[in-house]
Formats: C-alpha cells, sequence, structure tokens
C-alpha cells in the first residue's frame, strides 16, 4: 500500500499515548481481522477504533456485539472473554447483546460462547432485565429456552424482570416471561408483581399474572400488607380484581380496607365500584375510622398525612357512603 492510499483512524498528541494507545490497539484488533474471509472496511475499522477508545475496559467479545460481527464469535479469544464485565456498568456482552436487542448475536454468544444468563450487572441485573428494557420480545424469549435462575432474580431496585415488565407496561414481555416461568410469588421492594401491576395501573399486565396465578388477587405487600385491591387507583382495576373474586373486606395491617384508601386518596369512582361490590362503609380501620369519618375529616395540612377530600368532594362521598347499593352490579 502507498503512504497516500492509508487511511487515519485517530491523531494523537503524544508519543506516549501513542505507545498506549498502540499497545491497546494491538491486543484487540486480532479477533476480528483473523476471523474475518476479507479486508476490513475503514468504516468498520473506524467504528472498532473509535469503540475501543471510548470504552477502553470493554473486551473484544463487547466490541463484537456492539459491531454486529457474527462471524466473530467462533475465535477462542472472543469466546474466551464472553463473560466478562466491563467496569462501566458491569455489563457482560451478554448484557449488551440483550440491550441493542440482537437476537443472532444472542445465540452466538449462548450457544458457542458458553455465555452465563444470571450473571448481574453494577445494579443486581441480568441479561432479562436488559431484554424487558428493549423492544424486541423475541430476544427475551430466546433467553428463556435455557433455565437460569437470572429469570427471577432480584436487583438492586427490589425488581425481577417480571416486576420490572409490569412497571413498564409491557403486556408482551410479562407474557413471554411467563411462558419462560417467572415466578409470581416473589417478593420485591414494593410487594409482588401483581402490586407493581396496580400500582402503575396496568390492567393486562396483572389479568396475565393472575391467569397464570389466580392467588395472586390475595398477595399481600411488605410494606402495608395490602392487597392487590388497596393498590387500585381506577374504576377499572378495582373492577377487573373484584370480578375475579378479590375480598373487597381485606384489610391491610393498619386496618383499612381497600374503600378506606379510596376514600383518603379520593379515588371517587373506586369507591363507587368498591360500593357497589359490597364494601362495608361502617368497616373501623386505622384509629378506629370507617371510610364514613374519613370522608367527614378536613382536608389534610400535612403531605405526610392521608390525602383528604376537600369540603365540596366529602359530599360527594357522604352520599355516595350513605346510599345504598345493589351488591355485585359493578
Amino acid at each position: 500500500m502507498e503512504p497516500s492510499d492509508a487511511q487515519r483512524l485517530f491523531q494523537l498528541e503524544t508519543e506516549a499515548d501513542a505507545l498506549v494507545n498502540f499497545q491497546h490497539y494491538s491486543s484487540q484488533l486480532p479477533p476480528f481481522y483473523e476471523s474475518s474471509s476479507h479486508i476490513l472496511h475503514v468504516e468498520v475499522l473506524q467504528q472498532l477504533t473509535d469503540l475501543i477508545r471510548n470504552h477502553p475496559s470493554w473486551s473484544v467479545a463487547h466490541l463484537a456485539v456492539e459491531l454486529g460481527i457474527r462471524e466473530c464469535f467462533h475465535h477462542s479469544r472472543i469466546i474466551s472473554c464472553a463473560n466478562n464485565r466491563e467496569s462501566e456498568e458491569g455489563c457482560t456482552p451478554l448484557h449488551l447483546a440483550c440491550r441493542k436487542g440482537d437476537g443472532e448475536i444472542l445465540v452466538e454468544l449462548v450457544q458457542y460462547c458458553h455465555a452465563q444468563m444470571d450473571v448481574t450487572d453494577n445494579n443486581g441485573e441480568t441479561a432479562f432485565h436488559y431484554a424487558v428494557q428493549g423492544d424486541n420480545a423475541q430476544v427475551l424469549q430466546l433467553l428463556g429456552k435455557n433455565a437460569s435462575a437470572g429469570l427471577n432474580q432480584v436487583n438492586n431496585q427490589g425488581q425481577t424482570p417480571l416486576h420490572l415488565a409490569c412497571q413498564m407496561g409491557k403486556q408482551e414481555m410479562v407474557r413471554v416471561l411467563l411462558l419462560c416461568n417467572a415466578r409470581c410469588n416473589i417478593m420485591g421492594s414494593a410487594g409482588y408483581p401483581i402490586h407493581t401491576a396496580m400500582k402503575f395501573s396496568h390492567k393486562g399486565c396483572a389479568e396475565m399474572i393472575i391467569s397464570m396465578d389466580s392467588n395472586q388477587i390475595h398477595s399481600k405487600d411488605p410494606r402495608y400488607g395490602a392487597s392487590p385491591l388497596h393498590w387500585a387507583k381506577t374504576a377499572e382495576m378495582a373492577r377487573m380484581l373484584l370480578k375475579r373474586g378479590c375480598d373487597v373486606n381485606s384489610t391491610s395491617c393498619a386496618g383499612n380496607t381497600a374503600l378506606h384508601v379510596a376514600v383518603m386518596r379520593n379515588r371517587f369512582d373506586c369507591v363507587m365500584v368498591l360500593l357497589t361490590y359490597g364494601a362495608n362503609a361502617d368497616a373501623r380501620g386505622e384509629h378506629g375510622n370507617t371510610p364514613l369519618h374519613l370522608a367527614m375529616s378536613e382536608p389534610s395540612v400535612s403531605p405526610s398525612q392521608p390525602k383528604i377530600p376537600p369540603p365540596s368532594s366529602a359530599l360527594q362521598f357522604l352520599s355516595l357512603l350513605c346510599s345504598p347499593f345493589d351488591k355485585g352490579m359493578g
């Protein structure tokens, strides 16, 4: 090659920098040109050198995943790095493949490189958490073909992949996770996955969990001892649970029913549905208060106290709570 034909991939200011970078590049580049049946295009080399410079802790396997060069994954050097964690986020190459949603690279990593699916990053997340946050449910399905503890791993925020899918409202991801035998009965920081689905009002996710395990409608969260019905924020979510037989008068650790919570949180539509399904307006909860007492209370003046409805809403609640309802007509 004539010097005039050479391409400049990067430029350094000092000889010391050049020596360090040369050593780094010379150790990272061989698996790529040794695996390729043709000369690497300058665009690929440019991407590769940029990645090496920007992510010095990445192994050659991380680089191969990011570039999407499938033929590299049979190289012994890349196979040997398949489970390495980089120092930025603690990601393995499999984490990166799931983040990208690249099913073909994932297959290469699992089948040929024996990538482990239960390795966690700095946030305690496995490849399953990453797949849930992506947009390709097929990647999650491919991961789930192999039994792995990573499927039910709880991250540093107290979430399994199923909790995370319910929080994000990713109904298809929930479906795939359940088909892969993800457990519904793993307690997270805010309860079971059903509580997360209720908290974020994702009806489809909650319905799938209940279809898989009908006992989840009776589960209690660890902080309040509240049932999924206590977490219902809309009439639609409350009705969905009540139609499936949840206990309308189930109490929390404080002794409050879902009706107490609905009145305290000013959820007028929920109150109507709960009363229709037989909620007891005279049930005594925390401090001996009934929902009627709460409806008559003054508005809360402190953010740390329960959110009591203002007087205008209180009249509506009182009217509802004192009116006869035909049970089961929701």
